[in-house]
């Protein structure tokens, strides 16, 4: 099984593939998360899209301080808070 370390530099270097596997590992992780965040089934599946789509434009960023999992987390997190501040408005 290849690491997060070695999909997240594959994908940096502009891998699809290894970015596929990579959503394929955590997709599920972060809708739930998100799903038990948000409680609505269509929300919490178009957040884990921004969610992803957040990733892969802020991958360059990623510093490996810490697990992946923990990374997307946080990004799924704090889309789950933008999205509760734009309800608010």
């Amino acid at each position: 099984m290849i690491s997060d370390k070695e999909l997240i530099i594959d994908v940096k270097k502009g891998n699809k593939a290894s970015l596929e596997l990579l959503v394929q590992r955590y997709y599920k992780i972060v809708y739930a998360y998100v799903y038990r965040s948000i409680l609505d089934k269509s929300t919490a599946y178009d957040l884990t899209q921004e969610v992803f789509i957040k990733v892969l434009n802020n991958i360059t960023s990623y510093i490996d301080k810490g697990s992946f999992k923990s990374w997307i987390l946080m990004i799924a997190a704090n889309q789950c808070r933008d999205h509760f501040r734009k309800k608010e408005y």
